[in-house]
């Protein structure tokens, strides 16, 4: 592979190679050519625009940020029967700043990319906390009125 190497060195010492960590890839090609599901990404939306991609056909370009990188993510505007790409049509539902879940997904022989918004419940800062004392104990938060548990409450007090 010595003439491989050669060569990606001319190409990056011209400036003429392209980073490929700096692209979101959700099906990587293994080692026969067939595209290849990789699991889900949790990513957040920059921005999108429509450019032209080397064989000169619209695509949407959507930034991302993955793990903190920001990432670039082509999707073409068109399908095979010339209408607007399912992906962009459900793309157009979402704003910049969005936090998503996206995964290829099999259907048949057929891939397709599954995307679905980040709920908060997903979100660390959402998990329900429990104080406790001192000693280990669950601190109750005060009964209805503000009695204390030693004193008895009126059946009628009890809310269900």
């Amino acid at each position: 592979m010595n003439t491989a190497k050669q060569q990606l060195d001319r190409a990056q010492a011209a400036g003429k190679v392209k980073e490929r960590d700096n692209y979101l890839s959700l099906a990587p090609k293994n080692s026969e050519g067939v595209p290849t599901p990789n699991g889900a990404h949790r990513i957040v939306l920059i921005k999108d625009e429509k450019t032209t991609n080397s064989m000169g056909k619209e695509q949407l370009t959507v930034t991302v940020k993955e793990g903190g990188v920001e990432k670039l993510w082509n999707i073409k505007l068109k399908d095979e029967e010339g209408n607007l790409h399912y992906l962009v049509q459900i793309l157009a539902d979402y704003n910049e700043g969005d936090e998503l879940i996206v995964e290829m997904k099999k259907n048949g022989a057929k891939n397709f990319v599954d995307v679905k918004r980040v709920e908060a419940s997903m979100h660390p800062e959402s998990i329900k906390t429990i104080q406790l004392d001192e000693d280990g104990e669950e601190i109750l938060p005060p009964l209805h009125g503000g009695k204390k548990e030693s004193e008895e409450i009126d059946p009628a007090d009890i809310p269900f």
